[in-house]
């Protein structure tokens, strides 16, 4: 089964021996500590003698000293086996942000729970093709609008390359049936007036390209009441009139008056907005624009870590058809790594390049197979299932000692590098199986060759 970020530090620390209590069931604390939040007891811990963890472990929280925060980490002072009350006591440098309660869960480890964290994020990208995601993304031929079909979000609340005019407007993943896609956009102004999201291009100069071109902006818009949702351009010439919904609740096509782009300033960038009337919710479909000089690359957002292995484009004209979708021949990946912003952000994935896109709006579909997700929160999941699951620890584990190994003024890098060789072996004779046996990848994302001849499907040397 898929594993969070928490049990899955858990499980790679169980290979490696390198969590006690040994039990599952008696990692947690058996009496709260003292009030400064400097001590944790565990009786089932007794097994120990004294000052066996003192400055080689760290004791960890998973949940925090209540029990239901987020995870707190400090290293361990001082071990008591038996105090003055026979109880088993636990002293850390750095006081929790509390008292430590009882029943709370708890265990000790030599290994600091971010080092865990990086080497499973690290073995994410090395466990394919043995465990991969299925992407698809959407897009419009020919559309200045990147991320129109709410594929990509940053969080729940933040759908990728776009900004709110308002702290207090609220987003989030919509609730009605999706027009087309996975989801939609849900928006909730509140009410201190009206309120929009824009477009937020992650290069800016690519918009400024459009400047003396004729575009329109247009959006699938889910409502039931008039004026609560719209559409309007900003650019060097301004904001154009909203145009919205009619009301008659349900989907609608909405958009704006041909508009010719004026450059844009840093008063008035070129943005191509959602309008939310004050108090209104809101819910967006896709997004898209018409019009404008025939636009050769597409970028890629850097949820999309590997370049795409299909595009498909639909027929018809977009939106009269979603379905009857052919493979687009003529395009390549221009750049196979993400570009980074000087906040060190991943901005841009891949960029793909097209020899002929349609001026007339067509559905593109995105198809590829791509590395698991990384985890940063603790509830963060890692999308495998057993027994992909174990390459996942074991590939981490690898990524730990390998480390390790580096660590040449440590007087045991040997060891480790030995202790790498082993697991790499572990690890081998895991892929051998046969349930790592790749299978055809399914047909939304099938790559755009033929198994080997003689062969229905795809092993690990075919990628």
């Amino acid at each position: 089964m898929t594993s969070d970020l928490s049990a899955a530090r858990v499980a790679v620390l169980e290979k490696l021996r390198a969590i006690e209590p040994v039990l599952p069931a008696s990692r947690v604390t058996t009496a709260a500590g003292v009030a400064g939040g400097t001590t944790i007891q565990c009786d089932l811990l007794n097994y120990r003698v004294d000052d066996t963890y003192n400055d080689t472990h760290w004791a960890i929280l998973p949940n925090g000293p209540s029990g239901s925060g987020t995870l707190e980490v400090s290293r361990i002072s001082d071990f008591d086996q038996l105090d003055g009350s026979s109880k088993t006591v636990i002293t850390v440098y750095e006081a929790f942000s509390a008292q430590v309660g009882s029943g709370v869960s708890f265990y000790v480890s030599p290994i600091h729970p971010e080092s865990i964290r990086i080497a499973l994020n690290n073995a994410t990208s090395k466990i394919y093709p043995w465990a991969f995601i299925p992407r698809v993304g959407h897009h419009v031929s020919n559309s200045r609008i990147q991320n129109g079909f709410w594929d990509y979000w940053d969080s729940d609340s933040a759908p990728t390359w776009w900004k709110k005019s308002h702290s207090a407007l609220t987003l989030s993943k919509g609730v009605v049936a999706p027009y087309h896609g996975k989801q939609n956009l849900r928006a909730v102004a509140d009410s201190g007036g009206a309120r929009y999201i824009a477009t937020d291009p992650v290069m800016p100069s690519f918009q400024q390209k459009d400047n003396g071109e004729t575009i329109t902006l247009h959006a699938m818009i889910y409502a039931v009441a008039g004026s609560s949702g719209g559409v309007s351009i900003q650019d060097g010439n301004g904001v154009s009139a909203v145009v919205y919904h009619s009301g008659v609740a349900g989907w609608e096509e909405v958009e704006t008056a041909e508009r010719t782009i004026l450059t844009g300033t840093p008063a008035n960038p070129i943005e191509y907005r959602l309008n939310v009337a004050a108090s209104a919710t809101v819910e967006f479909g896709p997004v898209w624009t018409e019009g404008g000089e025939e636009i050769e690359v597409l970028h890629m957002p850097p949820q999309f870590r590997r370049a795409p292995s299909n595009i498909r484009e639909g027929r018809q004209t977009w939106p009269s058809s979603r379905t009857n979708m052919s493979d687009l021949k003529g395009w390549r990946t221009q750049s196979s790594y993400p570009a980074t912003h000087p906040t060190n952000n991943p901005v841009i994935g891949n960029v793909v390049e097209f020899d002929f896109m349609s001026r007339s709006p067509h559905l593109l579909t995105i198809e590829g197979e791509d590395y698991i997700e990384e985890a940063t929160l603790e509830t963060d999941v890692y999308a495998v299932d057993a027994p992909q699951d174990e390459l996942l620890y074991m590939t981490a584990i690898l990524e730990l000692k390998t480390g390790a190994a580096q660590m040449v003024g440590s007087g045991g890098a040997m060891v480790q590098a030995q202790l790498a060789l082993n697991w790499e072996d572990q690890i081998d004779r895991l892929i051998r199986q046969p349930a790592f046996s790749m299978t055809s990848a399914p047909k939304a994302v099938q790559p755009m060759f033929s198994p080997p001849l003689g062969r229905s499907s795809f092993g690990p040397v075919d990628r």
